[in-house]
C-alpha cells in the first residue's frame, strides 16, 4: 500500500507542473478566438459615438463637454475637431436665426463592416432628430455614411466620415429609363390622384387651376422619410418625384400623357412618366419655361442662402452643386415645407430623406461634402 502512494506522488507533481505550465503559455500565446474576434462592434460604435458627438455640439456648442466621459473619445478626437468645430459655427448662426435646436437623437442603422487587415470601413445610414428650441418642430436626417478606421498599434481609430452623395438626378439623361416606365399592372394597383396623407379617399379636384402651397408642405411633410406606396419609388434618386406629387397633392394639374422626353409635359401615366416629373433638370425646365404656374426668384451667388423672406410653403428651391462647384444645371430638387415668424424657411425632400432642414443646417450638410451651391428657387402661383 505504501509503495503505490510512493508511485502517485510523481504523478500527480508532473500534473500539477503541466497545468502551471499550461497557465503560463495562455497568459503569453494570445487565446486564437479573442485574436480572431471581428472587431465589427467595436468599429460600429466608434463612429456612432462620434456621431453623438457631432450633434451634442450641434445642439449644446460645448465640444469639451460634448467629449466629457467618452470612453472612445481617443479614438476619434483628432480626425474629428474639425468637423466639430463646424458644428460649432453651424450652432452659432441657427442660434442668431433663432433656429437652433434644444435636444437630439441619433442611431447607425444597416450598417455594413468590411475589415481588411489594419484598415476597416463601415457604411451606414444615420437616423438623427433634431428637436427645435424655439419652435414646435422635429428635423430629421438619414444621410449614409462612410467611415474610415485605421488600426494604429492595436487601437482603431476613425480617420475619415464621408457622407455618401446621392446619385445626381441633373438629368433624365442620367437615370436609367426605366425608371419612367410605368407598367398597366402598377397603374391598375396605383390609380392618378390617390392616396393622399394615407386617406382612402383621393382629395377633390382643384377648382380653376389653383394650387395651395399648405397642402403640398402637408404633404411633403407627411412622406418626407417615408414613401407613398401609391407612387412608383425612384429607388436610389426619388427627390424630384417627391416634389412633384407634393405640386400634384397641392392642385397641380397635369400636362400631356405622351411623349414623357418633351419637357412641355408634366404627367404621371400609364405606360410612362414624364422626365419632367422625375429628373430635377427637367423639372426645373419645365417649371421655369413651359408651366406658367411660378415666379422663378434670382439666382443666388455660389454658397449664398436663398431670398428666403420671398418663400413660402410649397415652394420649390432647387440646388446647383455639382463638384466641384455649380454648373448651371440644377442636382436636387427640395420644397419648403416650414415658414417662421423670422421669415425663415425649412425644406424637405428625398434622397436622402429629410424633413424640416433649415438653410444654415442644409449648408452645412453641402459643405461636409467639399460641395458649393447655388440655389434656384420658385415662387409657386396660388392661381394659373
Amino acid at each position: 500500500m505504501s509503495r503505490e502512494k510512493f508511485n502517485m506522488r510523481p504523478t500527480l507533481r508532473a500534473v500539477i507542473a503541466l497545468v502551471v505550465l499550461f497557465e503560463l503559455f495562455a497568459a503569453i500565446v494570445p487565446n486564437r478566438s479573442n485574436a480572431q474576434k471581428s472587431p465589427a462592434a467595436d468599429l460600429i460604435r466608434i463612429a456612432e459615438e462620434s456621431l453623438e458627438v457631432q450633434y451634442h455640439t450641434l445642439v449644446h456648442g460645448d465640444i469639451n463637454g460634448a467629449l466629457s466621459g467618452r470612453q472612445l473619445a481617443a479614438s476619434y478626437r483628432e480626425s474629428r475637431m474639425k468637423r466639430f468645430n463646424e458644428e460649432k459655427q453651424t450652432r452659432d448662426e441657427l442660434k442668431r436665426r433663432r433656429s437652433d435646436f434644444k435636444d437630439f437623437t441619433t442611431k447607425l442603422i444597416e450598417p455594413s463592416v468590411e475589415v481588411s487587415g489594419a484598415y476597416a470601413t463601415v457604411l451606414a445610414k444615420e437616423q438623427t432628430e433634431l428637436i427645435w428650441a424655439s419652435e414646435s418642430l422635429t428635423t430629421r436626417l438619414t444621410d449614409t455614411h462612410l467611415f474610415k478606421f485605421e488600426n494604429v498599434q492595436g487601437r482603431w481609430t476613425l480617420v475619415g466620415d464621408d457622407i455618401v452623395p446621392a446619385v445626381s438626378s441633373a438629368s433624365a439623361l442620367l437615370l436609367n429609363d426605366s425608371a419612367f416606365e410605368l407598367p398597366l399592372s402598377e397603374a391598375w394597383t396605383r390609380p392618378m390622384r390617390l392616396a393622399h396623407h394615407g386617406s382612402t379617399s383621393p382629395p377633390r379636384k382643384p377648382l380653376f387651376n389653383t394650387f395651395n402651397g399648405g397642402t403640398a408642405a402637408e404633404y411633403a411633410r407627411t412622406y418626407a422619410t417615408s414613401r407613398n406606396p401609391d407612387y412608383k419609388n425612384f429607388t436610389t434618386n426619388d427627390c424630384t418625384n417627391f416634389v412633384s406629387q407634393s405640386l400634384f397633392a397641392g392642385g397641380w394639374t397635369l400636362v400631356g400623357t405622351v411623349d414623357r422626353t418633351n419637357d412641355a409635359n408634366w404627367f404621371y401615366a400609364c405606360p410612362w412618366i414624364s422626365y419632367s416629373w422625375g429628373a430635377a433638370y427637367n423639372q426645373w425646365d419645365f417649371i421655369r419655361n413651359y408651366s406658367n404656374r411660378a415666379i422663378e426668384l434670382p439666382v443666388t451667388a455660389t454658397d449664398q442662402y436663398p431670398d428666403e423672406a420671398r418663400l413660402f410653403e410649397g415652394d420649390v428651391v432647387y440646388c446647383d452643386w455639382n463638384p466641384p462647384g455649380p454648373d448651371g444645371r440644377v442636382d436636387h430638387a427640395t420644397i419648403v415645407t416650414s415658414k417662421f415668424a423670422s421669415g425663415d424657411i425649412a425644406l424637405s425632400y428625398h434622397t436622402t430623406d429629410t424633413l424640416n432642414i433649415s438653410i444654415p443646417l442644409l449648408f452645412d450638410r453641402i459643405h461636409a461634402q467639399n460641395l458649393h451651391v447655388q440655389f434656384r428657387a420658385f415662387r409657386i402661383k396660388d392661381t394659373y
